[in-house]
C-alpha cells in the first residue's frame, strides 16, 4: 500500500513538473548577460541555464520522472535514484558536498539534510543557489584545504553524509579523501564518491589511505557501476568511462580487522578499459611497458636462435674433428691394401666398417642440422609475429614513434639477395656437406673420395667467407 502511495506521489510530482514547464514556456525568465538570474515579480527564481525541454535532445539522463529536471545534473538516472534513496532513508544531520557545479545533486542533498556545506572553487552560480536552498552554507576554496571547516560541524550523535564529486584527477580525488580520513571523526558517516568508473578517479580512490583510519568499516568501489560513453556526451569525450558510485562507511567504533576493499565490477571495468584502449589514449608509461614487452620477447627469441646456432657449430665441429681423424685412418688402411683383390677380404671388411662409421657421422650431422633448422624457423615465425603486431598496432602511435628506437633491426644478416639469415644458412650448409660426404665415401674409392672432398671443402670455405663478407 505504501508503495502505491509513493508511486502516486511521484506521478503527482511529475504532473506538477510538467505543468510548471508549460507555464515557463509561455513566460520566459529574464537572465542577465553575465549568466546570473534576475528575480521577477513571480515568487519563482529564474535559473541561469536552459530549461529541460531545451536540453532534452542532448541530455540522455532526463527526464527522470521523479526529480525536477530543470537543474543540469551530471549523473545517470540510477545514480540520481541511488543518491535520493540513501539520503531519504539516512536523513543526515550534516551533509557535505565537494563539487556542486550547477547544483544538480545539491537539490536532493538540501531536501533531505538539516544542514549542508557545499564546497567548490567556482562561485558562478552561488547567487542563484543561495536563494534557492536556505539550509546550505557555501564554502569557496580548494576542498582539501577547507574541508576541515565543514567537518567540524559533523554531528557525533546522528547520521552524516559526504558526496565527493570535485577534482576528478587522481591526485585531486586522493587528496579529498585523505583530508576527510585525516580529520579522524568518531561520527557515523557515509561517503559517496562519484565517477568511480573513471580510470583517474578510480585510481585516486584506491590510492587514498583508507587503511590508516581504523574507523572505516566498509569500502566498495563499484557500489553503483558506471557507464562507457562511445560517443561524446555533455562534457565527456567519446570513448570515455564516467559515472558510478564508490561507497565508504565510517563508524564510531574502530575496525579490529584489516579493511577489505571490494571491487564487485572489476571485470566490467577492465573490459571497458580494453574497449577504449587506442594509441591516442595510452599513457607514456603504458607505451613504454608495451615497447619493453615486445623488446624482451624479441631479445629472448634472438638469444634462443644464437644458442641454437652455437650448439650447431659446437656439435658439427666435434663431428668434423672425429671425422677427420677417422678419415686419415681410412686412407692409411686403403694405402696398404688393394680393395680389388679378393685375398684382402679382411681389409675390405675394415674399409666398409670405416664407411659405415662415416655414414653414422653423416646421419648425426644431418639430424642435428635438421633440428636446428626447425627450431630456428619456429623462432623466426615468432619474431615475425611480434614484429608485425608492433607494426600493425603500435608503430604509428605518435606517442612513442619519435622517442623510441625501432623495435627490430634488419633481419638479413646472411645472404641478403635471398633474405636468408646465417642461422638458417649454416644448418643447410651442413646438411649439404654431410650428404656429399656420405655419397663420396660410399660410392667412390678412398683416393678419389679424398680428392673430391678436398675440392668440396675448398668451395665450401670460399662460400662461407663470402657469407661473412656480406
Amino acid at each position: 500500500m505504501s508503495g502505491c502511495v509513493s508511486e502516486r506521489g511521484n506521478i503527482d510530482r511529475l504532473s506538477k513538473i510538467l505543468d510548471a514547464e508549460v507555464d515557463r514556456k509561455s513566460s520566459a525568465p529574464s537572465i542577465q548577460e553575465n549568466g546570473e538570474a534576475t528575480l521577477q515579480d513571480s515568487p519563482s527564481i529564474s535559473a541561469p541555464w536552459p530549461d529541460m525541454w531545451a536540453r532534452l535532445e542532448n541530455d540522455v539522463n532526463i527526464p527522470t520522472l521523479i526529480f525536477s529536471d530543470d537543474v543540469p545534473w551530471q549523473m545517470s538516472r540510477w545514480e540520481k535514484y541511488t543518491l535520493n534513496a540513501i539520503l531519504q532513508n539516512l536523513k543526515p544531520v550534516v551533509s557535505i558536498e565537494i563539487g556542486r557545479y550547477k547544483g544538480g545533486s545539491l537539490q536532493i542533498i538540501s531536501e533531505h539534510s538539516q544542514t549542508v556545506y557545499s564546497i567548490d572553487l567556482d562561485d558562478s552560480y552561488t547567487n542563484y543557489l543561495s536563494q534557492k536552498y536556505k539550509n546550505v552554507e557555501f564554502i569557496h576554496g580548494r576542498s582539501p584545504e577547507v574541508i576541515c571547516d565543514a567537518m567540524r560541524h559533523i554531528d557525533k550523535n546522528g547520521h552524516n553524509f559526504i558526496l565527493i564529486d570535485g577534482d576528478h584527477s587522481e591526485k585531486g580525488v586522493a587528496d579529498d579523501i585523505n583530508a576527510i580520513l585525516n580529520f579522524n571523526t568518531q561520527a557515523s558517516l557515509i561517503i559517496l564518491m562519484h565517477d568511480s568508473f573513471n580510470p583517474e578517479c578510480r585510481s585516486g580512490i584506491l590510492k587514498a589511505k583508507w587503511k590508516d583510519n581504523r574507523n572505516v568499516s566498509f569500502l566498495e568501489i563499484d557500489f553503483v557501476p558506471g557507464s562507457l560513453h562511445k560517443e561524446s556526451f555533455d562534457q565527456a569525450s567519446g570513448s570515455s568511462m564516467w559515472g558510478g558510485f564508490a561507497c565508504a562507511l565510517i563508524g564510531q567504533e574502530q575496525n579490529q580487522k584489516d579493511l577489505l576493499i571490494f571491487q564487485s565490477q572489476k571485470n566490467l571495468f577492465e573490459l571497458a578499459m580494453k574497449s577504449i584502449q587506442t594509441p591516442d589514449t595510452r599513457t607514456v608509461t603504458e607505451v613504454n611497458s608495451i615497447y619493453k614487452l615486445h623488446r624482451d620477447f624479441l631479445e629472448h627469441e634472438n638469444n634462443l636462435v644464437n644458442q641454437r646456432t652455437t650448439w650447431l657449430m659446437t656439435t658439427q665441429s666435434f663431428l668434423m674433428a672425429i671425422f677427420g681423424l677417422s678419415f686419415k685412418g681410412y686412407l692409411d688402411l686403403a694405402e696398404k691394401y688393394d680393395p680389388l683383390k679378393i685375398e684382402n677380404s679382411e681389409s675390405i671388411s675394415y674399409l666398409w666398417s670405416f664407411k659405415l662409421l662415416f655414414v653414422l657421422f653423416a646421419l648425426v650431422g644431418l639430424a642435428v642440422s635438421k633440428a636446428t633448422i626447425d627450431s630456428v624457423q619456429s623462432a623466426r615465425k615468432s619474431l615475425k609475429f611480434v614484429g608485425d603486431n608492433w607494426t600493425k598496432n603500435f608503430m604509428h602511435d605518435t606517442t612513442y614513434s619519435e622517442n623510441l628506437p625501432p623495435i627490430i633491426g634488419p633481419r638479413s644478416i646472411g645472404i641478403e639477395s635471398k633474405k636468408v639469415s646465417l642461422s638458417v644458412a649454416l644448418p643447410r650448409f651442413f646438411i649439404m656437406l654431410w650428404s656429399v660426404v656420405s655419397i663420396l665415401i660410399v660410392f667412390l674409392p678412398p683416393d678419389r673420395a679424398s680428392s673430391y672432398l678436398m675440392r668440396f671443402f675448398s668451395v665450401a670455405a670460399s662460400a662461407i667467407l663470402d657469407i661473412r663478407a656480406n
